[in-house]
């Protein structure tokens, strides 16, 4: 597991743990015991349940980086493609910064909803001829700028990836749990006050 799904998850985690604590902060002050008879158990007067499940956090990656043309001649654009994935369970967004040959070129900031994909495109051109490396956070490609001549096609670039699947997802699970352990303190809460 990624350190960044690993943080995410322990994250929505002490949420939970944190609205579970803040429900028992409401309900046990609300309860209070009768002078009359010190032996009887604590009565709830009037308790306030409000129940916010966490919401799943966006996880957004590079997945790929794609070249077209991978050779041009001087002055001609290359299409930088650079696919970021979200595969998280909100809507996210990445500030998507490329580098040609070591050097800062350009940044786009880029949408993505939950399970989705979005393509940021860059348009670079050199003079120089020569093998260029463009990366974007370790994913690396190249094109190359030759002196004289056609240049040569690469392959069509990727589809952006729309979907990553169904499911609850670590968020929904968690606020199950959390609504299931509030309906329980509320049972047990009118149960005693019976």
């Amino acid at each position: 597991m990624t350190k960044t799904k690993w943080h995410s998850k322990l994250i929505s985690l002490a949420i939970a743990f944190a609205l579970v604590f803040s429900l028992v902060a409401l309900v046990v002050p609300a309860m209070v015991v009768e002078a009359s008879e010190p032996e009887e158990e604590p009565v709830l007067e009037k308790a306030i349940i409000c129940v916010i499940p966490p919401a799943g956090l966006a996880e957004m990656n590079i997945q790929s980086i794609y070249v077209d043309p991978e050779q041009v001649i001087q002055n001609q654009q290359v299409e930088i493609w650079v696919s970021v994935g979200n595969s998280g369970e909100s809507k996210g967004t990445k500030t998507v910064s490329l580098y040609v040959n070591g050097s800062f070129e350009n940044s786009q900031t880029v949408g993505v909803g939950p399970g989705g994909g979005q393509n940021a495109v860059f348009y670079v051109s050199r003079t120089v001829p020569g093998t260029y490396t463009v990366s974007v956070e370790g994913r690396e490609s190249q094109f190359t700028v030759l002196g004289l001549g056609p240049p040569q096609s690469a392959p069509a670039p990727p589809m952006a990836v729309t979907g990553m699947g169904g499911g609850l997802g670590t968020g929904g699970i968690i606020a199950i749990v959390v609504v299931v352990i509030a309906l329980a303190v509320g049972v047990v809460v009118i149960l005693r006050r019976e």
